[in-house]
Formats: structure tokens, C-alpha cells, sequence
């Protein structure tokens, strides 16, 4: 789990990796990838949570594209459609489909991606063959990944709410929280008790 405002990137980080993660916790657009009409799917709740977002917010959904309702068949598209850099790719797909989703999103542009699908090395099998595809088009593509299998961040001071839990977004301006793993971030009630200084550490791995 880590905590840092945008302002403190500098602070925190080496100078190259404050600018490499700068379109991940600062992006100037974003696309979800996996939107849905659906209000139940996990892609239509990430977008609604992004509400509050001032920045390019496009929904991906090459199966379902609707440009009137912010749906669009590919980040490509998107970024050509309201013609603003797209930075954070949100996947909200299958782990099967991430790795070339991820891709197809680095050749749009975006340098961030936010996996917050689960099905990989921590579901075993097949999950570990999707992990090591996912992590490998990510270092090819130079793009920085948050994930997978996360409830995503937040920087409350940008208006920034990249998670789908309920309530995320009622956490108040400061730190910008970020769960590495599904379950370390449920629960926002607890996230007032973090330090209010940026830090950074890591969570011992869930109980198996």
C-alpha cells in the first residue's frame, strides 16, 4: 500500500520515475476499458466513480460502441473523437484479454494502466499464464501498471476516484490512496487512519 499526493511525486520519487508515474496518479485522460451500459458490470461502475474526473473520461467497448454515450470501439478512437490525450488505460476486462487490451492501448498512447480485473497468479492455472502475458506487454510497452487484481486509488485533491468501492469518493482531499490487492482496500472508513505523510510500503501478501 502506498500513499502520495501528486504534488509530493517529486518528493518521493527520482525525478524519471516521478514523470513515469505521473500519467498513472496525474493523467490529462482516461479510458475504461471494458464500459458498459450495464450498471452491474465492473466497467460501468469505474466510470460512474470517475464522475468527478475534470479530464477526458472515454469508455472502451468495441462490442457495444456508442460515441453519444462516451463508448467508443478503441482508446484510438477515443483519443481522435474528443481529440485529448489519453494517458490511464482502467481495465475492467477479462484477465484472458488484458495483455492485448494493454497493448492495443500503449500503440494509442496511454503510458498508465490500472488492472483492476482478478483471474491471475493468485486464482493459479491459466492465471499465471495471464499475469506473465499482461506484466510482459507492459514492460514492452514502457507502461506503467498498477495491478492486477486491485481496487485502484484515489487522489482526492484532483477528483481523481479510480476505484470502484463504494464510497471512495467521499474520502476527503490529502493523500491519495492505493490498494495493490482486491481486498486491503474495502474498507474507506479505515483510510482516515493512514499517515498523512507521503510513505510508501508494502502490505504482507493475503492469507491464503
Amino acid at each position: 500500500m502506498s500513499t502520495v499526493t501528486t504534488q509530493d511525486l517529486g518528493q518521493c520519487f527520482p525525478a524519471r520515475a516521478a514523470a513515469r508515474l505521473r500519467p498513472l496518479f496525474a493523467p490529462r485522460g482516461i479510458a475504461v476499458i471494458g464500459a458498459s451500459r450495464d450498471p452491474a458490470k465492473l466497467g460501468a461502475a469505474m466510470t460512474r466513480s470517475l464522475a468527478g474526473f475534470a479530464g477526458t473520461v472515454a469508455g472502451i467497448n468495441p462490442r457495444d460502441a456508442d460515441p453519444r454515450a462516451g463508448r467508443y470501439r478503441s482508446v484510438a478512437e477515443a483519443a481522435a473523437a474528443t481529440g485529448a490525450p489519453i494517458d490511464l488505460a482502467i481495465l475492467c476486462v477479462p484477465a484472458s484479454r488484458s495483455a492485448a487490451a494493454l497493448a492495443e492501448a500503449a500503440e494509442a498512447g496511454v503510458r498508465a494502466a490500472l488492472v483492476c480485473s482478478g483471474g491471475y497468479a493468485e486464482a493459479g492455472g491459466a492465471g499465471v499464464g495471464h499475469q506473465r502475458d499482461l506484466l510482459a506487454a507492459a514492460r514492452g510497452s514502457a507502461v506503467a501498471l498498477l495491478g492486477p487484481n486491485t481496487s485502484g486509488f484515489l487522489v482526492p485533491a484532483a477528483g481523481l476516484t479510480a476505484s470502484f468501492v463504494p464510497g471512495a469518493a467521499t474520502v476527503a482531499a490529502g493523500p491519495a490512496p492505493s490498494s495493490w490487492w482486491g481486498w486491503a482496500g474495502r474498507s474507506p472508513r479505515h483510510w482516515a487512519t493512514w499517515p498523512s505523510r507521503p510513505r510508501l510500503s508494502r502490505l504482507p501478501r493475503p492469507p491464503t
